[in-house]
């Protein structure tokens, strides 16, 4: 603060050209040495020093003892100091701030005078600028009422809480003085009515669903009870048709954030999808409607609710998808052997250990004898298999009748690209059992993301957890396909393919030798040593359905026979348990440009609360974050796989998506 310009002297070396010389006085670099309040009998010195919490950031004097002096940082620190006042209230305080250098030391003494004035009420507040909302869907967002004290921090949460119900183009709140109540003061907000009801067409593209159009009607100020216009009661209205190469969607979305003048959401989904990205062997139908209820909890960033969903799903089978899940279900569920015609029966005799109920001359081991004339032909038991098996599921519609309760916490500074805060959920669903229904099966999920600033200005941090286990109860025997888990794609495992990672349809071990197309087999001796693998040739050109194929060779005599069982990623199946980690840095580059890094981890296990840590994939991987006018943000990533399972194969992947951030 001692700069100065001791000497200036103006020098002309040619013609028309000048030069400019300055000789400097820097001064010192002063740091902070006491810093000490005065005036102040409400607060104590310690609180005024810690500050005050105003919603996600704290609100207190940083120029404290021992750090360098600036005159923006004590400008900042005076206005943190009344900003602590006006928190509590008290909005005629004043903050007077005397600098006492030292200049032997190179420090600066900080003196803070303060009169704390008296503490404000509200008279009364007034809303300004409101055309189509009604007065009450403003009022109900307020935090702050007439006869309160005057909370400049609950004045910024109504300001915050309007400007999230994205009925408004801006927000304004001023505080009015009231001449002849001097310790009243009255709140003025202003607003001003945005574009509510948006009619929206357009194309889309993603690597999941491929290219898809869309046709949607939405009402963010709807009001069910105002004809003809049915505007101005705060409410949310949706009707959308999506159709595409992979997906055909309809819905219709009814919300109500106060439901009986209640801070209760409740709202109605009712909805058709036809989804064929699922797998490219079949789609996947579900029509039905959810009804929702939500609040919040506690504070502004904690809610909860509870939900009801009544569908019915079925999975439709095209191509050979039907007989390549018998054959997984036949490699899986059935003890399958193929042995001779002579291996011969054998009786108990004298010398044999004879368990209790067995005696000599009775059978010991049943003759193995195979009389058809395809080894490879064996019965599949249908009924079992509509039970037990994947098979079981194709073409069937099941009602799903489930219960499901969340409880979630989102402080994020921003939904559509956050720097700091978290968001975490917990889900528990329920179906079947007093819900009725052909589905008896419960969920448990926890998912959660972390925000952090980076090493510079800009940078973001963003730290993601999942883990989730579903099981069946009662009279189920299997989790349904549907309700499952996988991972892989642009939101999870991005180094892999939609749905690659997590337990995989089992197949017979084809290939060719000699120009034949065959299986292969694990041969047993009559000793019950193995033999190891042998393959057997088939009369056919495709391999499709092997238990329909006649094999060229036979069982040698006292051989046994089994399949060769491998991992297809043709159709992953989904599993029970699951978890998923994910970190990711992004860089500003330029203005709605942002370069990501990023690293992925995570599996999917066959059965519930089968978690094995050790058993995991994970990818490393690049990805742009760009804003594209019209079409909002947008994201590509390309990963690459690290640790990947046996059954995948292949290099790295390329995604392309919508948002910056993760939808729960």
């Amino acid at each position: 603060i001692d700069f100065k310009i001791r000497e200036k002297k103006f020098e002309y070396p040619k013609d028309n050209r000048m030069m400019i010389r300055l000789d400097l006085y820097e001064g010192y670099r002063y740091q902070i040495g006491n810093v000490t309040f005065e005036g102040n009998s409400i607060f104590t010195e310690d609180l005024i020093r810690r500050g005050v919490r105003v919603l996600e950031r704290v609100v207190a004097p940083v120029m404290l003892e021992g750090a360098i002096f600036t005159p923006a940082g004590l400008s900042n620190d005076r206005d943190a100091v009344r900003d602590y006042y006006e928190a509590q209230g008290y909005l005629d305080t004043r903050v007077i701030v005397t600098k006492v250098p030292n200049t032997d030391q190179g420090t600066m003494d900080l003196v803070y005078r303060i009169r704390e004035g008296e503490l404000s009420y509200v008279e009364k507040v007034e809303i300004r600028g409101n055309t189509r909302t009604r007065d009450k869907v403003i009022r109900r967002e307020l935090a702050i009422y007439p006869g309160e004290e005057f909370d400049m921090v609950s004045v910024e949460l109504s300001k915050r809480r309007l400007e999230g119900t994205g009925l408004f183009e801006s927000v304004d709140t001023q505080v009015e003085k009231i001449p002849e109540l001097p310790n009243r003061r009255n709140l003025i907000v202003g607003v001003e009515e945005g574009r509510t009801g948006h009619l929206i067409m357009g194309f889309g593209y993603s690597s999941i669903e491929s290219i898809f159009a869309q046709v949607a009607y939405v009402q963010g100020n709807f009001d069910l009870f105002n004809p003809p216009y049915f505007t101005g009661g705060g409410q949310k209205f949706r009707l959308q048709v999506t159709a595409g190469a992979r997906r055909q969607d309809y819905q219709v979305t009814f919300e109500e954030p106060y439901f009986l003048d209640r801070k209760l959401r409740f709202s109605v989904d009712l909805y058709h999808r036809e989804i064929q990205y699922f797998s490219r062997y079949f789609e996947q139908h579900q029509t039905g409607m959810k009804l929702g209820l939500s609040r919040t909890l506690l504070n502004d960033f904690t809610y909860g609710g509870v939900d009801f969903t009544f569908e019915s799903v079925g999975i439709f089978d095209s191509s050979s998808y039907s007989d390549m899940l018998k054959e997984h279900d036949m490699l899986t569920n059935n003890d399958l052997a193929i042995v001779p015609s002579d291996v011969p029966e054998v009786l108990y005799v004298e010398g044999d250990t004879i368990p209790e109920g067995k005696a000599v001359g009775e059978v010991k081991t049943a003759a193995k004898v195979y009389t058809r004339d395809n080894p490879f032909d064996w019965t599949y038991n249908e009924l079992q298999g509509k039970r037990d098996g994947e098979w079981g599921e194709l073409n069937n519609d099941r009602l799903v009748s489930k219960l499901g309760l969340f409880l979630a916490y989102d402080n994020r500074n921003s939904v559509m690209m956050p720097s700091g805060g978290q968001r975490t959920q917990i889900n528990a669903d329920i179906a079947g059992g007093p819900l009725g229904g052909d589905t008896e099966m419960y969920r448990l999920e926890i998912e959660s993301a972390y925000y952090y600033p980076g090493f510079a200005e800009g940078h973001i941090w963003e730290v993601v957890g999942k883990l989730g286990v579903v099981d069946t109860f009662g009279d189920s025997k299997r989790v349904p396909y549907f309700d499952r888990f996988f991972l892989g794609g642009g939101y999870s495992l991005r180094g892999y393919d939609y749905r690659d990672i997590g337990p995989q349809m089992q197949r017979w071990k084809n290939g060719m030798e000699d120009g034949k197309l065959g299986y292969y087999v694990n041969v047993e001796g009559a000793d019950g040593k193995s033999k190891g693998e042998k393959f057997v040739p088939v009369n056919s050109n495709v391999p499709y359905y092997p238990f329909s194929q006649s094999p060229q060779v036979q069982p040698d005599s006292g051989d046994k026979w089994t399949p060769v069982i491998e991992d297809s990623t043709e159709l992953p199946l989904g599993g029970s348990s699951y978890w998923f980690g994910s970190v990711e840095y992004s860089i500003p580059i330029i203005d709605k440009l942002r370069v990501a890094m990023f690293y992925d981890a995570g599996m999917v296990y066959a059965d519930p609360y089968d978690f094995d840590f050790s058993n995991y994939a994970d990818n490393w991987g690049i990805g742009l974050r760009l804003v594209v006018p019209m079409l909002g943000p947008l994201r590509l990533d390309y990963g690459f796989p690290l640790t990947r399972p046996d059954y995948v194969e292949g290099g790295g992947q390329f995604h392309f998506g919508v948002g910056f951030t993760r939808d729960f």
